[in-house]
């Protein structure tokens, strides 16, 4: 099966801007997160940020957002200090509201998103 989704990963200092694009499925969501891991893994921080931008066309089906739920409480055991996701609509800010750690939050802009972020 080919993986449907994709992601762009670009640093800002200490913080990780990761755009998705697309509904993912289970396939696209293990590589991305292969991907992300190494992203991760290359850098020398002592803590670091994520703020991942989803498009209005990103979800999966549920197998999907769970290992994305999973995967970010991986993070959370990491260095990841803070987990901003910046999502299109009210459905997947509910969705993920569900799924995420206790280092992250929701919102319907990536402006909103860093001004936590500085704040925190």
């Amino acid at each position: 099966m080919k993986g449907h989704g994709e992601v762009r990963f670009v640093w800002r200092k200490d913080v990780l801007f990761v755009e998705a694009f697309g509904p993912f499925n289970e396939v696209a969501v293990v590589q991305v997160a292969e991907a992300y891991l190494k992203q991760v893994e290359g850098q020398e921080l002592e803590s670091f940020s994520v703020v991942e931008i989803w498009d209005k066309h990103t979800l999966g089906s549920p197998e999907v957002m769970d290992k994305v739920g999973q995967f970010w409480h991986y993070l959370q055991g990491t260095n990841c200090s803070a987990l901003c996701i910046v999502v299109d609509s009210g459905i997947q800010k509910r969705l993920c509201e569900k799924l995420l750690p206790s280092i992250g939050r929701v919102f319907l802009s990536q402006e909103e998103a860093e001004q936590w972020l500085t704040a925190n």
